[in-house]
């Protein structure tokens, strides 16, 4: 069942790229640093992540982001390719931004009882 969503965002993540839905890459208000607590913020914790343009960093993985589609203003799927311990893999993630922009919760899976809440972490100066 995976593989066949994955399959079906790929195609429509192409259809957007083809169409120019993701020529700047990830939207800058999910560009940044995340962690689970703010006082993780800064450290290397296994549920910090980092996003870029075109880049994403999460505990053990970490790779380029090939696919970006847009759905509305809060919320954002990926394709990435991940390397990680030796291994390299596509990975697939759906994100929801709150309204205030300071929470990210990680949507790729609509039947977790608890999703995995990031929040904003400040900006390094």
């Amino acid at each position: 069942m995976f593989k066949l969503v994955l399959m079906v965002f790929i195609l429509m993540a192409s259809q957007a790229f083809a169409e120019g839905e993701s020529k700047g890459g990830v939207p800058m208000q999910y560009q940044g640093d995340w962690a689970d607590d703010l006082k993780h913020c800064g450290a290397t914790d296994v549920m910090n992540l980092t996003i870029t343009a075109r880049y994403i960093k999460a505990w053990e993985s970490e790779g380029r982001i090939v696919s970006i589609v847009k759905n509305g203003e809060n919320e954002v799927a990926f394709v990435s390719a991940l390397t990680g311990e030796g291994e390299t893999w596509l990975a697939f993630n759906y994100y929801r931004l709150s309204k205030d922009k300071r929470q990210l919760t990680d949507i790729t899976d609509p039947l977790t009882e608890t999703p995995a809440f990031r929040y904003r972490c400040p900006s390094k100066k």
